[in-house]
């Protein structure tokens, strides 16, 4: 829109961050652990994980995509917790809950995701605060790096689109008021 009537305009780079996380996210892996997450949050099951040293169980927000990985990292803290309830009494718990909680490959998927949601929500954090400027913000996409030998090539690719474009509208931002 501010390019349509000549005022000077940045794209919001909290919005932005947040496109980013969102394309992060694998729909498969993310449903597949809500599915476990909310098995578990009734409760009865929840009581037990916490009998068994889990924690509340934290399910994911459509819209807030960090805490897409603050339930990973709950469902891996958890995982131990409802093994053991499983082991004690599946009679409570869906066969395809089960599978998943046991599911060497999906902790697997869930671990390397964390790895990849870290850096996106640090700077989306950083982005979100009340005291971020342009520039803290073209310095937190400049130095926005995914984890070292991360396995997935179009998730750094769409990092590197979106991080390009983020810049591009800081540099507009900038060279239009020189």
């Amino acid at each position: 829109m501010g390019s349509q009537i000549n005022l000077w305009y940045s794209n919001c780079n909290s919005h932005t961050a947040n496109l980013l996380a969102k394309e992060l996210v694998s729909d498969h892996i993310a449903g597949r652990v809500q599915t476990v997450l909310r098995e578990f949050s009734s409760p009865d099951l929840e009581k037990s994980i916490i009998k068994h040293n889990g924690k509340t169980i934290i399910l994911a927000g459509e819209t807030r995509w960090c805490s897409f990985r603050d339930s990973f990292v709950n469902f891996l803290d958890n995982l131990k917790a409802m093994r053991n309830v499983i082991a004690e009494d599946n009679t409570k718990i869906k066969t395809n809950v089960t599978k998943l909680v046991f599911d060497e490959n999906l902790k697997k998927q869930v671990e390397d995701s964390v790895k990849l949601f870290d850096p996106v929500c640090k700077l989306l954090n950083k982005l979100q605060s009340t005291q971020a400027s342009i520039a803290d913000a073209a310095e937190e996409w400049l130095t926005l790096r995914l984890p070292d030998g991360f396995e997935y090539d179009h998730f750094v690719k769409k990092t590197t689109e979106t991080s390009i474009k983020c810049l591009f509208s800081i540099s507009k931002f900038f060279t239009s008021t020189l």
